[in-house]
């Protein structure tokens, strides 16, 4: 539910305030566009969804270095293309 989201939110903030740099938050597909708006909604952080077809995952890789949370899958996370 929302209550472990925004707790999850709160660590980051904290996290990126400690320690600055990107996250990588690895969820199920079906809610990483929910992780995506809830960022957007209750912070002041920047966070990019890792997902689509392989060209579009390409453009995201490009752009992922200058946000502060790379959302994906647990599929996507396996297949090794986020370093």
């Amino acid at each position: 539910g929302l209550g472990k989201t925004c707790q999850t939110l709160v660590f980051l903030c904290w996290l990126a305030e400690v320690k600055p740099g990107s996250v990588l938050v690895v969820a199920p597909l079906s809610v990483v566009s929910n992780w995506e708006s809830e960022v957007r909604r209750f912070t002041s952080m920047t966070a990019l969804a890792y997902t689509g077809s392989v060209e579009e995952r390409e453009k995201i890789r490009k752009r992922a270095s200058k946000v502060n949370i790379v959302i994906t899958s647990y599929e996507y996370a396996l297949k090794g293309e986020l370093d």
